[in-house]
């Protein structure tokens, strides 16, 4: 091989190594950046129950994710 296809070579791998390293850079100031969602860490109390209108409402504000028609609610006991 000549030496300018090898300069050529080692140019090439070089410019496709220092963007691998920017995007990964880039990917890791992006997740580090973003806000993390909070958990939920302790019992929501209402008193009211699922028939309630106010359910929907306040499920959907703990919950960050709306309540929409046709989502349905069973109550579960000792793990069924």
């Amino acid at each position: 091989m000549s030496l300018l296809r090898r300069l050529l070579h080692y140019k090439t791998a070089l410019v496709v190594l220092i963007g691998l390293a920017g995007f990964t850079f880039l990917v890791l100031i992006y997740f580090n950046a973003t806000p993390k969602p909070e958990r939920v860490t302790e019992p929501l109390v209402m008193d009211y129950g699922p028939s309630d209108p106010r359910f929907a409402r306040d499920l959907a504000m703990h919950m960050a994710a709306p309540w929409t028609e046709g989502n349905r609610l069973s109550l579960l006991e000792n793990g069924e």
